[in-house]
């Protein structure tokens, strides 16, 4: 298709974007055809033309907000992000490291990550971070109104070293975003070599508790914890269901798990439950009293994220606290806080960070504490 062409396809929408949105938008959209622009390949193998550079970013995917702000180390470009973003940066450490994280808009989407064309043309964002394989209703809109949208993928954890690369690229942070790239890829084969040398018969039985209020779901085959399980030398004993599926309590008795591991999305599970609730208390794992909340930092340490490398390592200092010892494991978050975030930790954060409220009486949690003695 010639330039021409081209312009004069960009300059109807813009016509259209006049008509719903108002003039202001529509005239910025046109001046964008003279802004000097990069030819991307996204994730999903859409050829994106993005701007450059590019000062103005919304995130519909809930991680990408926290990946812009960990190659900027900064909210400044960030115009818009997904409601649950924002849940993530209140209720974890974002909001304390990025004061202004909070104020960001979080009305770019909605349910099924939907997105608020209205929201998004307000906001004028340069590139729209949004998933890619999950149907062409939640990319088309934003793409027939002229936006540039770079999708990503999700369901495995190897995705993130992409995600990296490819916002790396976009935002001209590409060698931060390749060097953090390489660090997870570096972190994940250290850690596979490590837990090679581990017998079947030596790797715990865990479970990762997806749910537990209003329905029990696991983390089955193909999940990402079913990964992290596996490359910190567990056995996910809800390997053979897919996903995150529903079970019955009874299930997870006949499954037996000496470890389990309860999600952030259910932000009311509690080990507590586990201790009261009179059929699963039967297990090894609540017996044994090794139930574990997982860790809250930037991100949460159970889905995919900048912050995955220590959650291997976390995982790795509980099924085998004989092989990964984690004395000095919080030294080793304040190193990466640091590195990621350019953000200093007190020990109070740490705690916060590691959930030591909630796993204090859990085995072998008590080396997590300040001064990292049982």
């Amino acid at each position: 298709m010639s330039s021409t062409m081209k312009r004069g396809g960009l300059m109807a929408r813009c016509a259209l974007v006049c008509k719903v949105w108002g003039c202001v938008a529509a005239v910025q959209m046109a001046g964008a055809v003279q802004a000097q622009t990069m030819s991307m390949t996204d994730q999903n193998g859409r050829s994106v033309s993005v701007p450059v550079p590019v000062q103005r970013i919304a995130s519909l995917v809930i991680p990408g907000a926290s990946m812009v702000m960990t190659l900027d180390r900064s909210t400044e470009r960030l115009v818009g992000i997904n409601p649950a973003a924002r849940e993530d940066m209140q209720q974890g450490m974002l909001g304390r490291f990025f004061p202004a994280a909070p104020r960001i808009a979080a009305n770019m989407a909605t349910e099924g990550f939907a997105p608020n064309i209205e929201a998004l043309m307000n906001a004028r964002p340069d590139v729209v971070l949004q998933w890619g394989d999950r149907g062409e209703s939640i990319v088309r809109p934003m793409e027939q109104m002229g936006l540039n949208v770079l999708t990503l993928k999700y369901g495995q954890t190897d995705y993130v070293t992409q995600w990296f690369r490819l916002i790396g690229q976009a935002t001209g942070r590409q060698e931060r975003g390749n060097r953090l790239a390489a660090w997870i890829e570096q972190e994940q084969q250290s850690l596979r070599m490590q837990v090679a040398a581990i017998a079947p018969s030596q790797r715990p039985r865990a479970l990762f508790l997806y749910r537990y209020h209003g329905g029990v779901q696991v983390g089955g085959m193909g999940t990402n914890m079913d990964h992290d399980i596996r490359l910190a030398g567990g056995i996910n004993v809800a390997g053979a269901v897919k996903g995150n599926a529903a079970v019955t309590k009874e299930q997870i008795v006949a499954w037996n798990p000496e470890v389990i591991l309860l999600a952030n999305l259910d932000s009311h599970l509690v080990p507590d439950d586990l201790y009261h609730d009179p059929i699963l208390s039967v297990t090894t794992a609540v017996q044994a009293r090794r139930l574990y909340k997982m860790p809250r930092g930037g991100f949460r340490w159970d889905p995919p994220s900048q912050e995955t490398p220590l959650a291997w390592r976390w995982l790795a200092g509980l099924l085998h606290p004989e092989r990964f010892a984690l004395q000095g494991f919080r030294e080793r978050v304040r190193n990466t806080y640091q590195d990621l975030y350019a953000a200093t930790v007190s020990e109070a954060d740490l705690d916060r960070v590691l959930q030591m409220p909630l796993n204090q009486s859990s085995r072998g949690y008590q080396v997590l504490r300040a001064g990292g003695k049982p």
